[in-house]
């Protein structure tokens, strides 16, 4: 008889006395694991099953966790309620690691609780099926005897990680998540599995689908669970320790890492009334995997008002890769992501490594297109043609945000990126409800930004102590670049005197 595990994972176990698994005693040896596609002899009849076996550091860390937990209840296996209020797993996991690994004694055994760390993080995508395909039908009322994966149950598992990537955000930052945008209601998960067979997939036809179309299906509640289990017992001391009001010195992390969350979930350092937390996982599916910085929100029209010059000098002299996210009247989410710094000159500059994107409807991205034209970004606070923005021409621009920062332009194809085939956006004109650019360099771009801030703020006090001929431009200075123009730009007459003469502009001195 094969017990629920090994019937999906094709191992089988011995059985005790009282008809409860028990994984099979493994060599150690060399690991494998689904991370490397199935062999030949995958489909013989008397399948060899490829064996992945944790790292005696993690396999004592898992023993340890388990007796931790289990002494907490004065038990000798790990019951729900302790799983549950230490691991804080989505339902749909939890529910499934029960019934999969507990079966009829309603608690985990220490071997139980090994074998499912072993599963979880070694052979990943077949445990995503094992558990999945059996618990959703179940937890939705009705029957877990399909073998088949469905595509609600590929959305629950975006779903799912979508929250225990929010709890490894809360344990990194200590705040909740401050994002407030329109709710995407699962549009992106639902788009992200639509390629997925409608009629659900066989164990054997859902690994390769995986590997080919989500290689990183997993990794965060695999990392999660593994994290948990890495930290038990740092966690229990810390407990202890502050239970007797006594303080360690050791320094807490998160269960997930920066770099692991950054993959998954670009981290934000400031509220955005754009994002909500799926847009925001949407975004770090086209993310360049790099990118690890967490986002610094650096001008928002909703709190910094809409105002061009204010939003131009937001992002002078920051030396890192910035962010545009635009959301229009009917709650679509685009922009576009530039890897070089911007430049207040009315001309356009070359940056190879940008890309415009969409988060609603089809979830796209549109790299550069890498031709001879290299029109990719654009910032202009003076000029015949004032505004921000990427792609196209000067006449004809592909995002386009104009001065007064609710008007702009989103068309579907220029020379300089990708073309947007889809029908989204039936009018090229769009009536923008708010923009935000956000910093995505880290603490050495942040700190570049402040200097060159407080550089200009000091030019800024110089010239308010020199004489009159000197302000508005002077004789030999260029009154675009003047410091002046952004205090004029907070009363919105920044741009009275651009087109002045020398001597009109002289004898109002």
């Amino acid at each position: 008889q094969m017990c629920i595990r090994d019937r999906c994972m094709g191992t089988l176990c011995s059985k005790d006395a009282n008809n409860s698994p028990k994984p099979e005693n493994r060599k150690m040896g060399n690991t494998t694991s689904d991370e490397e596609p199935s062999g030949p002899d995958a489909t013989q009849s008397q399948p060899q099953p490829r064996v992945f076996v944790l790292s005696e550091q993690d396999q004592e860390a898992a023993v340890q966790c388990h007796a931790i937990l289990s002494s907490i209840q004065s038990e000798s296996q790990l019951t729900r309620d302790g799983f549950h209020s230490y691991f804080q797993l989505p339902e749909a996991v939890e529910h499934g690691i029960w019934r999969v690994y507990a079966a009829q004694d309603k608690a985990l055994s220490s071997d139980h609780f090994v074998q499912l760390v072993t599963d979880c993080c070694g052979r990943r995508m077949q445990w995503l099926h094992m558990i999945y395909r059996q618990t959703l039908p179940e937890l939705q009322g009705g029957s877990a005897e399909d073998e088949l994966m469905t595509r609600d149950a590929l959305i629950q598992i975006f779903q799912d990680e979508l929250s225990v990537a929010i709890l490894g955000r809360e344990e990194l930052t200590g705040d909740g998540v401050e994002l407030s945008g329109p709710n995407s209601g699962q549009r992106i998960a639902t788009n992200l599995a639509s390629t997925f067979p409608e009629q659900g997939t066989s164990i054997d036809a859902w690994v390769p689908w995986v590997h080919t179309h989500l290689p990183d299906l997993g990794k965060l509640l695999s990392g999660w669970v593994l994290g948990k289990v890495r930290s038990c017992e740092r966690n229990f001391k810390q407990e202890l320790a502050a239970a007797a009001e006594e303080q360690l010195d050791d320094h807490e992390e998160g269960t997930l890492s920066q770099q692991e969350l950054a993959a998954f979930m670009p981290l934000t350092d400031g509220e955005s009334n754009i994002l909500d937390p799926e847009a925001l996982w949407g975004l770090g599916t086209i993310w360049p995997k790099q990118q690890q910085s967490a986002m610094k929100r650096l001008y928002s029209t909703d709190s910094d008002g809409c105002n061009l010059i204010m939003m131009a000098r937001a992002i002078d002299g920051y030396r890192g890769p910035t962010l545009v996210l635009v959301r229009d009247e009917d709650n679509r989410i685009f922009g576009g992501f530039a890897q070089k710094p911007w430049r207040d000159g009315g001309d356009f500059l070359p940056d190879p490594a940008s890309f415009l994107f969409r988060l609603d409807g089809k979830l796209a991205m549109f790299a550069a297109a890498g031709g001879a034209q290299q029109n990719h970004l654009i910032l202009a606070t003076y000029g015949q043609t004032k505004g921000i923005g990427f792609g196209g021409t000067t006449r004809r621009p592909r995002l386009w945000v104009d001065s007064n920062l609710r008007d702009g332009y989103w068309r579907h194809e220029c020379k300089s990126y990708e073309p947007d085939t889809s029908e989204v956006y039936l009018n090229d004109k769009i009536k923008i409800r708010c923009v935000e650019v956000w910093g995505c360099g880290g603490k050495a771009a942040e700190e570049a930004h402040s200097r060159h801030l407080r550089s200009a703020d000091i030019e800024i006090q110089r010239r308010r102590k020199v004489n009159k001929q000197m302000m508005f431009g002077g004789i030999n200075s260029d009154w675009r670049k003047n410091p002046d123009r952004w205090l004029l730009g907070l009363m919105g007459k920044a741009n009275a005197s651009d087109y002045l003469d020398d001597e009109t502009r002289q004898q109002m001195g």
